[in-house]
């Protein structure tokens, strides 16, 4: 994110969190995970509350909430969801409202088909949360539910195939995102020594990507190329996807570090 643009990010929060201190529930646009990380460094007097319409999401809203409110219990999102539901109940089921779109079963279709379609209509990124395809003919599209209004008057093919549009709000479980291990060892926790193992490059190429500002750990850009690598850290390695490093587990005969990994697919 460009300066002038967090600088506006900033303020949009600042503005969110002065109608929530007025006793308003506000809330942000569908936001990145880039966009979210920046936002948990912005300090403010509401309570914020994070939803994307399931467990899994990766494009999330910021809900302010009013103090009267509350807080609840158990600070997961089911805990939020039933503390504000007397409150703002509609209001969160109508920012985060669940489509299920339907092929007719003529082709396979994928991420980039249904993003395509719906961007098409002239709709933009950010008005849209996650899009989690279900199987081969269908996928769960999380938006507002002026947008899920227009989407089933308006889309009518994904691709070639013609789909039908419904509001989907049965709560039933999603699948959760699919990935694949990955099991090396490297000299040090270094981000080069990491990115050079999930890559399968020489670590003079990942430093290369990493000084050129093609890495990012935990959705902020690091060019050190001797920053030090944590468990539960997510990677985004720009052209080979995005990785989750999982546990440093112990060392080898020849005190290498035992890497265990697992990449977004």
């Amino acid at each position: 994110m460009e300066a002038r643009d967090e600088a506006l990010f900033r303020a949009r929060l600042a503005e969110l969190d002065g109608r929530a201190g007025q006793g308003s529930l506000s809330f942000t646009r569908y936001l990145t995970p880039h966009e979210l990380a920046v936002a948990r460094t912005i300090p403010g007097r509401s309570t914020r509350f994070v939803w994307g319409g399931w467990p899994d999401a990766e494009r999330k809203r910021i809900f302010f909430v009013p103090d009267y409110a509350g807080e609840p219990e158990a600070d997961t999102a089911e805990g939020w969801l039933e503390l504000l539901a007397p409150f703002f109940g509609d209001e969160i089921a109508d920012a985060v409202t669940r489509v299920r779109i339907t092929g007719s079963g003529y082709r396979v279709l994928n991420h980039r088909d249904y993003l395509g379609s719906i961007l098409a209509l002239g709709l933009e990124r950010s008005a849209l949360g996650d899009i989690v395809i279900i199987d081969d003919y269908s996928a769960a599209l999380f938006c507002d539910a002026r947008i899920a209004d227009y989407l089933s008057t308006t889309l009518e093919r994904i691709g070639a195939d013609k789909v039908k549009i419904v509001r989907d709000d049965s709560g039933a479980p999603l699948p959760l995102r699919a990935t694949r291990p990955i099991h090396d060892t490297i000299a040090s926790p270094r981000l080069d020594c990491v990115v050079a193992a999930l890559t399968n490059l020489a670590r003079e190429k990942a430093q290369t990507m990493i000084r050129a500002g093609e890495v990012e750990v935990n959705f902020f850009p690091e060019t050190r190329t001797d920053a030090e690598v944590r468990e539960g850290d997510m990677l985004s390695l720009r052209g080979c996807g995005r990785f989750v490093v999982r546990a440093f587990d112990g060392e080898t005969r020849r005190g290498r570090l035992r890497l265990l990994a697992e990449q977004y697919v």
